[in-house]
């Protein structure tokens, strides 16, 4: 009886150790929201980008970058936002609808709240070397 008392003890034992083991072992697989950021930026530019033109603008790359805890968008814009002017002109106009379509989404706005910025590098779409445009959130 004590053996079977024992054998029983050294089974629950060692369910016991198991469960810990596994519980620490899928604690320590959880990705901080850096990794994630950056999972998440380099997956969608490799299964999108460069985008369809749409409204004038091509998303062509997102990049995170976790040092800085800053996402980099790099847009090309075409046709009659091709125009630095005309983009200079609408800056404002552009930092407000960004901002607003972060606030938005909920998979953006979280990395918003965990104090994350977004940097949007916007380029011209004839001329790919010429940023027309650098807007910061």
């Amino acid at each position: 009886m004590t053996i079977n008392l024992n054998l029983r003890l050294v089974r629950r034992f060692s369910i016991c150790i198991a469960l810990v083991l596994i519980a620490l072992l899928f604690s320590s697989c959880q990705e901080t929201l850096e990794e994630k950021a950056e999972r998440q930026a380099r997956d969608y530019t490799r299964k999108y980008c460069p985008t369809p033109i749409d409204n004038d603008t091509r998303t062509d790359s997102i990049v995170f970058d976790t040092q800085k805890k800053v996402y980099y968008y790099y847009i090309s814009f075409f046709n009659s936002l091709d125009d630095e002017y005309i983009v200079n002109e609408n800056k404002d106009r552009f930092a407000q609808m960004l901002t607003q379509s972060i606030k938005d989404s909920p998979g953006q706005r979280s990395f918003l709240e965990a104090g994350f910025r977004f940097e949007y590098i916007c380029h011209s779409g004839s001329n790919p070397k010429k940023v027309l445009v650098r807007i910061k959130i």
